[in-house]
């Protein structure tokens, strides 16, 4: 009962109060400003510095130090649509600051590893490049030290060295052809065991190289470069013509073997040199030079291996794809 005490004692008290409340709701209400949300960082942990706003941030690609060497640009390119019709786009770009060669900088496609190896091995106007050895180098085992080292020569080095030996010591200018001729001496004693090639270099030029390797009295194995030369190309007659001009040239009459690679060219270069060996004298050839072709094993080996990589190509290809995209998706 003392619930009821509280209500209002007629209809007149319950209608005046509706009627305040409606007076109340029709009178307008005050204006509150609303303030748009801030980007917020997102939460750090203790003891770490705060990460900049999110809009400030870059990515790894244009914090690469390889875009001190270049330059972004857009450049504007005309394109044809099916319908015949013309029109512009803009595709991002970057030139080197030192040769002014064009690389495509689309952050979504392009990665900075091109833009880097482009200074790193093939910008020549590079100041940085200047110095840089890339000569090939020669392993050698160093006794003093016991342990191997690299060793790098160019011909400018041999003709300083020469001339330094004939200074120094005093000798004939005809010093060279004398050991020359002592070498064809020496050579001429063993029967030899040739071994050549012939490859393309990054100026599109031809190369030739000729190495003789025998075994001594005491039963030591020796090597001599018999010629380093520019070959015509790779065909059969200029590999035969230049391999019976080098023996004729060091008169080297006793040939055991020649190792080449793999391929059909040689296979003919050396039926062209036995023919021609048929007519020299002093043994030339061993059984008929039955057994002078020997074929290089690691460059069978090589074959081998690459037929069978062929049936793992897609394999391969979809797995590489699957990388890229990845390492594109970091932003590496």
């Amino acid at each position: 009962m003392d619930q009821f005490e509280q209500l209002p004692s007629n209809s007149n008290e319950v209608c005046s109060s509706s009627t305040s409340d409606s007076a109340s709701a029709s009178s307008p209400s005050p204006t509150i400003p609303i303030t748009q949300p801030q980007a917020q960082t997102p939460p750090q942990q203790s003891g770490l510095p705060p990460l900049p706003p999110l809009e400030t941030r870059k990515s790894s690609r244009e914090n690469s130090e390889v875009w001190d060497h270049f330059e972004k640009y857009d450049d504007v390119v005309e394109i044809v649509k099916k319908d015949g019709s013309k029109s512009l786009t803009s595709k991002k770009r970057a030139r080197c600051k030192y040769c002014f060669t064009s690389y495509a900088t689309n952050p979504n496609v392009n990665r900075t590893s091109s833009l880097k190896k482009h200074i790193e091995s093939i910008c020549k106007k590079y100041p940085g490049s200047v110095g840089k050895d890339k000569r090939q180098k020669t392993l050698s085992f160093n006794q003093a030290l016991g342990s191997l080292s690299t060793t790098g020569h160019t011909k400018e080095d041999w003709l300083r060295s020469c001339v330094e030996m004939v200074v120094m010591d005093e000798l004939s200018f005809s010093v060279v052809e004398e050991m020359k001729q002592k070498l064809k001496e020496e050579l001429a004693s063993h029967r030899m065991c040739l071994t050549t090639d012939t490859w393309t270099s990054v100026q599109n030029v031809n190369y030739m190289v000729i190495i003789a390797h025998f075994i001594d009295g005491e039963w030591n194995l020796h090597k001599r470069i018999l010629n380093f030369c520019v070959i015509a190309n790779h065909k059969e007659n200029s590999i035969g013509k230049l391999l019976e001009t080098c023996l004729l040239h060091w008169d080297l009459k006793k040939i055991l073997t020649i190792k080449v690679d793999n391929a059909s060219s040689n296979t003919k270069a050396i039926d062209y040199l036995k023919s021609k060996m048929g007519y020299w004298k002093n043994g030339s050839l061993v059984l008929e030079g039955k057994y002078m072709h020997v074929r290089c094993c690691a460059h069978i080996v090589n074959l081998i291996v690459r037929d069978g990589l062929k049936k793992l190509e897609k394999s391969i290809l979809a797995i590489r794809n699957a990388v890229r995209s990845e390492l594109n998706a970091k932003g590496l």
